[in-house]
């Protein structure tokens, strides 16, 4: 790295070599649930790199909007589905009844463990249901600025 400290997390995850960055992202593998969304954005990013030929230096990033990877080039009016709403408690969501945890239902780790128990305010669907709305994705301003995106490499 650099001899200037960087100024936020995001600045020394940029920076961090492609060897290392792999060695980081496997170590947090052994969470369940950082596994399950690292595979599922290699998976997702794999197979749209099969499906379309990209450039060498495509513009990867993550949409703040659906939480999905997807490259600048092919993002479009309708690329993005995705809710506008928030997930509230639904109270009389049968999952509830068989869940036992003595801690608050109305809880962030309730939002993504048991989603089922939760409706969207935007169109009160069931918080597993697949957005009611499209648009362009949308990455994350504070990941946005310049240098902020993955470049795409062919590394084999």
């Amino acid at each position: 790295m650099s001899s200037t400290q960087p100024s936020n997390s995001y600045e020394v995850v940029r920076n961090i070599p492609n060897d290392q960055a792999k060695a980081i992202l496997l170590s947090l593998c052994t969470n369940p649930a950082i596994c399950a969304k690292v595979a599922t954005y290699a998976k997702r990013l794999d197979e749209e790199a099969l499906s379309k030929k990209h450039k060498p230096d495509s513009t990867i990033a993550i949409c703040v909007q659906c939480d999905q990877p997807y490259y600048e080039e092919d993002n479009d009016d309708t690329s993005c589905v995705h809710h506008d709403g928030v997930l509230e408690v639904n109270y009389k969501a049968e999952v509830w009844e068989e869940i036992s945890d003595d801690g608050p239902i109305d809880s962030s780790d309730n939002e993504e463990d048991v989603p089922e128990g939760f409706n969207w305010t935007c169109c009160g669907t069931i918080g597993t249901s697949e957005g009611c709305k499209k648009g362009p994705h949308q990455s994350d301003p504070e990941k946005s600025r310049k240098g902020a995106h993955v470049k795409a490499k062919d590394e084999e």
